[in-house]
């Protein structure tokens, strides 16, 4: 209830920028986790943060590691999340069919 609260206080403009960095958080961690997966963690981490075939490390690289760090985090959490989320509660049992005889034997 107080994030709610503290997230409704917001002027407008403060929500627009916490739903876009939402939208930007999903997507770029789902990327994340796509990359890791194709290319492996070392080289889907190169490629992603720093494109196909760098020459140079520049300052929008930086930056973007940075900001990218939370979604970096639950990009490796999916496999997990995945499994968690296909885990079996219960298994519903089928009820045996009983064949029914005539009385001819």
């Amino acid at each position: 209830m107080f994030l709610w609260t503290a997230l409704i206080a917001l002027p407008w403009w403060v929500m627009t920028l916490w739903g876009a960095y939402t939208i930007y958080f999903i997507c770029r961690a789902w990327y994340i986790w796509q990359q890791t997966t194709d290319d492996g963690l070392k080289e889907g981490y190169k490629y992603v943060f720093l494109g196909h075939k760098p020459k140079y490390l520049r300052l929008h690289h930086i930056l973007r590691m940075i900001i990218d760090i939370p979604p970096a985090l639950l990009g490796l959490l999916f496999p997990l999340i995945r499994a968690i989320f296909r885990m079996k509660i219960y298994e519903f049992k089928q009820p045996e069919k009983v064949e029914k005889t005539n009385g001819q034997g």
